[in-house]
């Protein structure tokens, strides 16, 4: 009791109240022992009680204003299976309201009390009461997302984790199932709002735009959070399948030589030394044909030449006639 007796000496309140907080406390032992245990379960459980309980004596303490103060959400919490529901949460980590998004939504929290519970109980209740109604199955194949909405990046972290601790909590025996955490400003939340959905699947919804521009928000309005991961992933794979069949068409198309353009022989084809052979064996033909030519002129200048000098059969006849 040291850290209750420690939490209530800061608070400025009557007597009276701090004395009926400690009642109430001391009531909740034979539900979460106070003495100090193995493990880190319960020490976590009776510091949410501590912290809560606190917070009501200080409510109780503060005039209507700050009553007021107190019961307006800074920052919020969605939690999206099918069911799909918003925790607003005040500045000292306590909910002050429950919004409903579907049909599912308003039957899991149905009998529940979730308001003054801290962010980790009161996901962790609706989680269960998802599981008893049958929106977590049975193989584990059930995604559940859970989104932390503040314009401040330290509140939104410490709520991240605070959902998703009770998330998981809730689904770490029988029924178990993955959890996705993460952390949105509230801008993000507006637009949501007026699409009437959570921010937690709106931002699901614009990932799948991402990839695909032409998928509308009412597409995936009512889908389930596996049914927009599982969407995710197809597209995913066929973004890289593409990116695969686009890099081997650009290295074909690369490699190849156009059918117009004119037939190179490489040079890696001929051999240094087969070059100068080429060229030599072209020089000796022009200089064969040269020779023939040359050869066959003079031949016939000579066949001529002997055609002349050959003396006929009438001039024979006239050597014989002056021989007589």
């Amino acid at each position: 009791m040291n850290a209750l007796q420690k939490a209530l000496s800061a608070v400025s309140a009557d007597a009276h109240l701090k004395s009926n907080t400690v009642a109430f406390i001391k009531s909740q032992s034979a539900i979460v022992p106070l003495a100090p245990v193995a493990g880190t379960g319960n020490k976590r459980i009776l510091k949410r009680i501590i912290a809560v309980a606190c917070a009501a004596v200080l409510v109780c303490a503060l005039p209507a204003g700050a009553y007021a103060y107190y019961k307006t959400p800074t920052s919020y919490v969605s939690v999206d299976i099918n069911p799909s529901v918003e925790l607003g949460i005040n500045a000292f980590g306590v909910v002050v309201s429950v919004t409903p998004y579907n049909d599912d939504g308003k039957t899991i929290i149905e009998g529940l009390s979730l308001l003054n519970l801290d962010v980790g109980d009161a996901v962790k209740q609706l989680v269960v009461s998802a599981s008893d109604h049958g929106f977590i199955m049975d193989d584990g194949s059930t995604l559940i997302a859970v989104t932390a909405e503040s314009n401040n990046d330290k509140t939104a972290q410490q709520l991240q984790e605070d959902a998703k601790e009770g998330a998981e909590d809730a689904v770490s025996g029988e029924h178990t199932a993955s959890v996705q955490a993460e952390a949105i400003g509230l801008a993000r939340r507006d637009r949501a709002q007026a699409l009437g959905i959570t921010p937690g699947k709106l931002n699901l919804i614009e990932k799948l735009q991402a990839l695909d521009p032409t998928i509308k928000v009412e597409d995936y309005k009512d889908a389930s959070v596996m049914e927009i991961q599982k969407k995710y992933t197809e597209l995913k794979r066929e973004q890289h399948q593409n990116g695969q069949d686009r890099d081997e068409s650009e290295s074909s198309d690369t490699n190849e030589t156009p059918d117009d353009s004119p037939t190179v022989t490489s040079t890696n084809d001929v051999k240094p030394g087969n070059a100068n052979k080429h060229e030599n064996s072209g020089e000796t033909e022009k200089n064969n044909t040269k020779s023939d030519q040359k050869s066959d002129k003079h031949n016939a200048d000579e066949k001529a030449s002997r055609s002349t000098n050959k003396p006929s059969d009438h001039d024979d006849d006239e050597s014989d006639d002056e021989s007589n």
